[in-house]
């Protein structure tokens, strides 16, 4: 049973939520905010539970609700959309969302019904004539810097049906994310819920990591940032040659070697970069450093090491993302940090299907993996 703070309808084609507001009130949904539809056309409506969230409506529009959200240790902020599907209204919503995307910084969640496909394979049958469709719905959210995450449940999200037969499927209804809100919400998930009153699947979009399981269960893995400290071959060497008669003893001779000096001597890589970042900028606010010939080479020796530190932070990264390195003259450390958020998403096990029923619990989880 899913239990949301907030629930937004679309496509509601009616001009007020009298009816709906009742029962929701008597579920505890006691804010909403409203869009009423044109004719026929659109209408958004947006509940939550101002005892469990705090929610700000920034703005709206006829094809969006833009928002503040926070709950405890969550804050973002949140579009909900519904892309009304003729071209002219299509492009006034993408204007508007990258006026959105260029106005603010910090985590954005933008979910709903955008009346696209971001690749041929989330029609069926397959859609080989919506290639365009598709490059251009890809081009627009590459446009806004967001990303779209693979979601758990049905791969579809709304049916075309004639007399009782299903003619076409597609995954029209999406959540999308910028990099800060990957980096903010790793165990963020998106379930496409079962299709019971609609020709479109409701999705939930969960950014705790409550169905996360194996958090602390890591297998060793060599990292290829060792191999920029000059250490590493001298103690990677020592540890083989203590078993080298026997492969197995040896590989557990190295790791165990790796594990030791990796806590000890490498440390974390990313407190080293705060740490010199913070050393650095002592010396150069230091009243005495233009005088100064040992801040000044102080400040030489730091500044190697910082870009010995960005190399192997980049290096890291490219490992991590699982992806071919790129060849360029600047850093792409960005660029494989939300790789690996990505790849991290797309590998969490998250839920299982059991005897046709989801698991999502973790002690259940670990008993089917």
């Amino acid at each position: 049973m899913h239990c949301p703070d907030v629930i937004c309808f679309l496509e509601t084609k009616a001009d007020s939520a009298s009816d709906a507001l009742k029962f929701l009130r008597r579920l505890g949904f006691d804010k909403d905010h409203q869009i009423p539809s044109q004719g026929m056309a659109g209408g958004l409506w947006l509940f939550w539970r101002s005892s469990f969230v705090t929610l700000d409506v920034i703005c709206s529009s006829s094809q969006f609700i833009h928002c503040s959200l926070s709950q405890q240790q969550i804050s973002c902020l949140v579009t909900f959309v519904y892309v009304q599907p003729h071209v002219a209204m299509k492009d006034l919503f993408w204007t508007e969302l990258e006026r959105l995307a260029r106005g603010f910084s910090g985590s954005w969640v933008v979910m709903g019904d955008f009346n696209d496909i971001i690749s041929v394979e989330e029609a069926s049958p397959v859609a080989t004539r919506g290639f365009g469709r598709a490059q251009h719905f890809r081009d627009r959210v590459t446009q806004c810097n967001l990303h779209s995450t693979e979601p758990l449940g049905c791969k579809y999200t709304w049916v075309r049906k004639h007399n009782g037969r299903v003619l076409l499927r597609e995954r029209l209804d999406r959540a999308l994310f910028n990099f800060e809100a990957l980096e903010s919400f790793p165990a963020a998930k998106v379930i496409n819920l079962p299709r019971l009153c609609s020709d479109h699947h409701p999705i939930l979009l969960c950014l705790d990591d409550s169905c996360s399981i194996g958090k602390h269960a890591k297998p060793f893995r060599f990292e290829a940032a060792w191999l920029t400290h000059d250490a590493f071959k001298s103690v990677f060497t020592q540890a083989w040659l203590l078993h080298a008669s026997s492969l197995p003893n040896a590989i557990n001779s190295v790791q165990e070697a790796c594990f030791q000096w990796n806590r000890e001597v490498f440390g974390n890589l990313f407190r080293h970069k705060r740490q010199l970042k913070g050393r650095l900028e002592g010396i150069q606010n230091s009243v005495h450093y233009a005088n100064s010939s040992f801040l000044q080479n102080l400040e030489a020796e730091l500044l190697q090491e910082y870009h010995q530190v960005l190399n192997a932070e980049e290096l890291f990264w490219c490992q991590k993302s699982g992806i071919e390195w790129i060849a360029s003259g600047d850093r792409n450390t960005r660029f494989y940090h939300a790789s690996t958020i990505v790849r991290r998403s797309r590998n969490r096990i998250s839920a299982l299907k059991v005897d046709g029923e989801w698991v999502t619990e973790p002690a259940h989880l670990k008993q089917h993996t």
